[in-house]
């Protein structure tokens, strides 16, 4: 019976999800990520996010990330920074900050709402029996490029809400303001 109830919760909220955009007459146009990197081992110890336009930009961002490792988890050496072509893409980079067992970030969904593009995301956590594991999470997105103003949001829902299957709560993590050039 339980199984049941939340199946047909889901497959409500599903609907729901496709219905309601469609009745406010919200056309959203679904975008894809160029690529992502994430991972748990940022040099970068504070919580921040930036909207990279430039190499020039990307240089010193990449070499902070990169400062304390020789070569990073996703296979690049820490000095080399990747190329991006800035002329059709740029990066949105997110750093988590020091906090406890969390794997990086899982970009979901992203997607133009006609005035801002607005990006999905969930935190890759997990438990650990007692002593947490240290982690300084991060996500490089890259995105065709775009001078609409972009949001970052999160799946605030709690855990007892993940573990009965509830629709994501999102909310806004991250706002940028759009580009002027």
């Amino acid at each position: 019976m339980f199984l049941q109830r939340v199946f047909l919760q889901r497959v409500a909220m599903s609907l729901l999800a496709v219905l309601i955009p469609v009745a406010a007459g919200e056309a959203a146009t679904e975008l894809r990520p160029v690529v992502v990197l994430s991972g748990s081992g940022s040099g970068v110890g504070n919580a921040e996010c930036l909207r990279v336009t430039s190499q020039a930009e990307w240089e010193p961002i990449w070499k902070r990330h990169a400062a304390r490792q020789g070569k990073l988890e996703h296979g690049l050496e820490a000095q080399q920074t990747p190329v991006v072509d800035f002329t059709n893409c740029m990066v949105i980079a997110v750093f988590g900050g020091s906090t406890w067992n969390t794997d990086g970030l899982k970009v979901l969904s992203a997607s133009d709402k006609g005035d801002e593009i607005v990006i999905r995301m969930n935190w890759l956590t997990y438990q650990t029996p007692e002593k947490g594991d240290k982690a300084t999470p991060f996500a490089f997105i890259v995105m065709p490029r775009s001078p609409k103003p972009f949001v970052l949001q999160v799946n605030a829902r709690s855990k007892t809400e993940r573990a009965e299957g509830l629709a994501p709560k999102w909310k806004d993590y991250h706002r940028f303001a759009g580009l002027t050039k």
